[in-house]
């Protein structure tokens, strides 16, 4: 209005700022994710850097095959004050042999997490022991009994890649006949045949784009 700036460099001007808004949204969004996950790496680094209390005894012996016999032997687990539980399991036995299948029921907190992670030895029990054929599961490798249990969660997760690399996933080294025999052994494989791609097929993280079941 005053003259002091032409119509063609006011509109310029306008363009550039509404050029400029976007940018400007985009730098603050990634400042604010980098402030937010920032807070999770920290405790990430922190995790890692947690020394495991578990651990061989000197003279750990191998676990060359799956166990044939899994016994409970008087066990008992008591949590921290932190967890603010006293016991979570007392004075428990019992015995799994293979081929058997058991159904644990109980209400929540009854000890039935910690139960399995007591056998596939995540802790160490505060009574008692776990044996696997009869040896306490404190003499073998901790790296032979991970590598001889697997372990079905209540949330499983899947990665974002191929049905066959989620099922090669925890070993990296497994043929593609492995693989096959994995999945015929978890009764899925006619169901994995049946993917657009097979084996190859795409899944999303989660399992994105299959069904619950």
């Amino acid at each position: 209005m005053d003259h002091q700036i032409t119509w063609a460099s006011l509109l310029s001007f306008i363009m550039a700022i509404r050029a400029l808004q976007g940018p400007l949204n985009t730098v603050n969004n990634y400042g604010m994710q980098v402030q937010m996950y920032g807070a999770s790496v920290r405790r990430i680094v922190d995790l890692l850097g947690v020394k495991s209390s578990l651990g061989d005894r000197p003279g750990a012996l191998p676990l060359d095959v799956a166990p044939k016999r899994i016994a409970l032997e008087g066990v008992g687990f008591t949590y921290g004050a932190s967890r603010g539980v006293a016991h979570a399991l007392r004075d428990l036995s019992f015995e799994v042999a293979a081929g058997e299948t058991i159904g644990i029921a109980g209400p929540s907190g009854a000890g039935k997490t910690t139960l399995l992670n007591l056998i596939v030895r995540f802790y160490d029990p505060s009574a008692g022991r776990v044996t696997f054929d009869g040896v306490d599961l404190r003499d073998v490798r901790l790296a032979d009994v991970y590598d001889k249990v697997a372990l079905v969660t209540q949330e499983p997760f899947l990665f974002a890649t191929t049905v066959r690399e989620n099922i090669r996933c925890g070993r990296a080294a497994a043929s593609d006949l492995d693989v096959e025999m994995a999945a015929r052994a978890a009764e899925i494989h006619d169901e994995i045949l049946a993917l657009p791609q097979g084996y190859d097929t795409i899944i999303g993280t989660g399992g994105h784009g299959l069904s619950g079941g």
